[in-house]
């Protein structure tokens, strides 16, 4: 008995993508992002850099503070 693969996996061949560091000063490099739901595009290469000390973080108290 012989076995036959009639639909092996395709590879594509895609090139590795060449990293461009963002401009001096920032902390976060996005490039080329792109986001698709249910078939649309909701964005296609898209850019974004944040400098450093641009993204504030701000905690409230836990959970045991609030017991004090």
């Amino acid at each position: 008995m012989t076995t036959q693969v009639l639909h092996g996996p395709v590879y594509a061949e895609v090139p590795a993508p060449v990293f461009t560091p963002g401009p001096q000063g920032t902390h976060i490099t996005v490039r080329g992002l792109t986001k698709h739901f249910a078939g649309w595009p909701l964005y296609e290469n898209f850019d974004l850099n944040i400098p450093k000390h641009k993204i504030v973080s701000v905690f409230g108290p836990t959970a045991a503070a609030n017991r004090r």
